[in-house]
């Protein structure tokens, strides 16, 4: 499954810099269609999830959110990046997928490679 959360949302949260009720999430859902783990991006501002994935714009509760896409999900971890902490990573690694290094999709996969090379640890 190709999208475009990490772009999307990312392009979002640069548009909130100085509002830190707003967060840039990087995790783990599971595919409805399988239940398998994929890599996705999200904005979450108190108990409200947005996501401007793929054309959408959905809008919902943290709790509603959380169950259709089973997130967390066992094993990995979530990321919370203000708007100014997301823009840093995104200028530091040239990358809307910020170098999470548990991800394992496309969007992470050339990030990943340099952080074990690395062994930098963000």
């Amino acid at each position: 499954m190709a999208g475009d959360c990490y772009q999307a949302n990312g392009n979002f949260i640069i548009t909130k810099m100085g509002d830190n009720d707003f967060k840039l999430c990087h995790g783990v859902a599971l595919l409805a269609s399988d239940k398998k783990p994929f890599g996705h991006c999200w904005i979450e501002k108190g108990g409200s999830i947005l996501d401007f994935s793929n054309g959408k714009k959905i809008a919902t509760t943290k709790k509603k959110y959380y169950e259709l896409g089973g997130i967390p999900v066992s094993g990995y971890k979530n990321y919370f990046y203000t708007p100014a902490e997301a823009a840093k990573k995104m200028v530091e690694t040239g990358h809307w997928g910020l170098g999470i290094p548990n991800h394992r999709d496309r969007y992470d996969t050339r990030i990943c490679k340099t952080l074990r090379r690395t062994k930098r640890n963000w």
